[in-house]
């Protein structure tokens, strides 16, 4: 375990701020199991940060890891995003793919204005439980290294490939161009049991609370809606990231998930 600098410990806790993960290129990762997903994945990991009064003597992968330091608890809570953390954080290097990467095989959800860091993390969660690997972040669209939208994701953000913000109604333009077929979840348009999800190639998931834009709209192929069952039932509507695990499961049901 060795030592950490006070201007390294100023630019971690500087890293709340989306400016300065995007300027340095680096997120942090708060918790025991998602520090450890983390460690296991393979993303790269810039340092992991216990507090002095966290006990690490139980977990292996923190005594074997090399980039272990340990600062004071006063320093550690400097660092932290919560409140009552459990004394252990990583820095991961964040990475991003560029929407010319894509092929035509590949099962993509598209996020349209998806505001919400927990609803975010939530369907990158469920993308990477149904094998779906590919996240098109739209402009609006919650940054995948916010600190909420990683913990929501339990892990999974380590079992996806996300995009930099971009204009969404080009990057679809430019995937219909190569023959995807593209569907959104919506209020109206065929039910989920209805229309056969298995031809998209990418499913659009809409803001919390406008749906998906008319740009965006203007494009899709196939409008997707989930039906309410009960008839005496005060919920209007389904969250983001609950209808996107619902369409999800049906989309990879019939079929192998795209890389």
């Amino acid at each position: 375990m060795t030592h950490i600098s006070a201007q390294r410990l100023k630019q971690i806790a500087s890293l709340k701020r989306k400016r300065n993960r995007d300027e340095y290129g680096e997120a942090v990762v708060e918790g025991v199991r998602s520090v450890q997903s983390l460690v296991q994945s393979g993303w790269a990991v810039s340092d992991v940060i216990l507090s002095s009064d966290f006990e690490a003597s139980q977990l292996s992968w923190v005594q074997s890891h090399p980039e272990v330091r340990v600062v004071s608890k006063r320093e550690f809570e400097k660092i932290s995003n919560v409140q009552t953390g459990q004394g252990i954080l990583a820095v991961v290097r964040t990475s991003y793919v560029e929407v010319d990467n894509y092929k035509l095989n590949d099962l993509i959800v598209a996020l349209d204005g998806v505001a919400d860091p927990g609803n975010v993390g939530t369907i990158i969660r469920s993308a990477a439980w149904f094998g779906i690997r590919n996240i098109l972040c739209g402009t609006g669209t919650a940054d995948p290294f916010n600190a909420k939208t990683i913990r929501a994701s339990m892990g999974g953000l380590w079992d996806v490939q996300v995009t930099r913000p971009v204009d969404l109604p080009r990057a679809i333009q430019h995937l219909k161009t190569q023959g995807m077929v593209v569907m959104a979840a919506d209020l109206e348009g065929a039910t989920v049991d209805e229309c056969d999800v298995s031809e998209a190639g990418m499913i659009v998931i809409g803001s919390e609370a406008h749906g998906i834009s008319a740009d965006v709209a203007n494009l899709v192929d196939q409008r997707i809606v989930i039906n309410k069952r009960a008839k005496d039932c005060a919920v209007e509507s389904l969250n983001a990231a609950t209808a996107s695990s619902i369409i999800m499961e049906k989309w990879t049901r019939s079929g192998p998930t795209g890389s």
